[in-house]
């Protein structure tokens, strides 16, 4: 009881002299609240369309062995669908575009992004609608369309630059059916916060934003990659060695299955830990030089107490209880602002990219429990970082008492 006395009589100062420490504690707990459900869901485990079409599918870029380039173009395409066991063979492209629309939260929305062609087999899969497959057709994201309350079937209108052929840049504004919407929060090549357009469609847009026509791309434009869909498992291996022959990098995504792939090597895993532990590290900072000089000026009250009769313990229990409720207090406010700043995320940047990861604040009971760890955080760091001090003021003889 005496203890309890204690801490009640010390936690009103407290307060008020630990504003600041309370106030960067609580920002710290703010920042991760919002940000770590959003990260977390990033970095979930990828969801391809069809794990059986994955471990059938080859990824070919152009650098062979050696000094040695193969290019690959629509020439050396064919000649790879013509192997044995090879039921397609999609070249891969990339373009950047705007995409316009009409959403809900504006008279008109228009976001950056970037075109790549659509290979069913080793990108997220649509959940409405159907493959893009004519020029004008394209599949977005599931968090894009949502946001802008686009379904499958409806439109949008995309802008990009075209070089005519005298050299002049010109804006082309080019009207799209939107066919399908796939699952941006699964994994699959390209990255993420991309939509995708159909082989046809990308042929068409590289070849304008380059300054050429469709039969200068079909001779002569070396695709960035390429994918190639063998009829069964079993004949992978036989036909990736055929490719390497003809000087292709080629890889099978069985292998690339338990390592990063070309498209999402260098991309952050493992952030949201990452997060966590840097915010405990500045939490104990916080806590530190917030407590250590509280403590410092109560070795002559400690000395008082132990010369009335007080027992070690109850000197601990009495100073950390006020440590403790700085803690709990800083964790409150910081949670309370964290869901503001999320909910906020949601509204005004769902499915944007912090340091290559797409935000997808989607609360699951996983992350609930998370956030109410988070919002203990600061709490215990105030523990941890006053503990070894109170314990040593427990400590203090009673003739402290004479020089203070």
């Amino acid at each position: 009881m005496s203890a309890l006395r204690l801490a009640g009589w010390l936690l009103p100062a407290q307060l008020r002299r630990h504003r600041a420490g309370i106030t960067l504690s609580a920002l710290c707990v703010a920042l991760l609240a919002a940000l770590l459900p959003a990260l977390s869901a990033s970095n979930a485990a990828p969801r391809h369309t069809a794990p059986g079409a994955v471990v059938r599918t080859i990824a070919i870029g152009t650098g062979g062995h050696g000094s040695s380039l193969t290019p690959l173009t629509a020439q050396s395409l064919a000649s790879i669908a013509d192997l044995p066991h090879v039921d397609a063979v999609t070249p891969w492209a990339r373009t950047p575009v705007r995409v316009i629309t009409s959403g809900t939260h504006s008279a008109q929305t228009e976001v950056e992004t970037v075109f790549m062609t659509r290979v069913p087999s080793v990108q997220p899969k649509l959940v409405a609608g159907s493959e893009p497959s004519d020029t004008d057709e394209v599949a977005l994201p599931a968090t894009f369309a949502q946001h802008q309350n686009i379904r499958a079937g409806g439109s949008l209108s995309i802008e990009y630059t075209r070089i005519d052929a005298g050299g002049a840049r010109r804006t082309i504004d080019l009207p799209m059916t939107v066919t399908g919407i796939f699952d941006d929060g699964a994994g699959g090549v390209g990255g993420t916060g991309v939509a995708y357009a159909s082989p046809a469609a990308m042929t068409s847009l590289v070849a304008q934003t380059l300054g050429r026509n469709a039969a200068w791309i079909t001779s002569d434009y070396a695709f960035p990659k390429a994918y190639v869909t063998v009829d069964d498992v079993a004949n992978v291996a036989t036909t990736l060695r055929a490719i390497q022959s003809r000087g292709f990098n080629a890889a099978s995504f069985a292998a690339l299955l338990g390592a990063d792939s070309p498209d999402t090597k260098g991309r952050p895993q493992g952030i949201a830990p990452l997060a966590v532990l840097i915010a405990v590290l500045v939490l104990v900072g916080i806590a530190w030089t917030t407590i250590a000089p509280e403590l410092a000026r109560r070795r002559g009250s400690a000395g008082v107490l132990r010369s009335a009769g007080w027992h070690p313990s109850d000197i601990v229990v009495g100073f950390e209880l006020p440590v403790v409720a700085l803690g709990l207090v800083a964790g409150a406010i910081g949670i309370a602002a964290g869901a503001i700043a999320l909910i906020a995320l949601r509204i005004f940047a769902m499915g944007s990219t912090v340091l290559g990861v797409r935000l997808t604040p989607e609360l699951t009971s996983r992350d609930m429990l998370a956030l109410a760890a988070v919002a203990a955080l600061p709490m215990l760091a105030f523990v941890v970082a006053s503990l070894p001090a109170l314990v040593r003021l427990g400590r203090t003889p009673a003739s402290e008492a004479l020089r203070h």
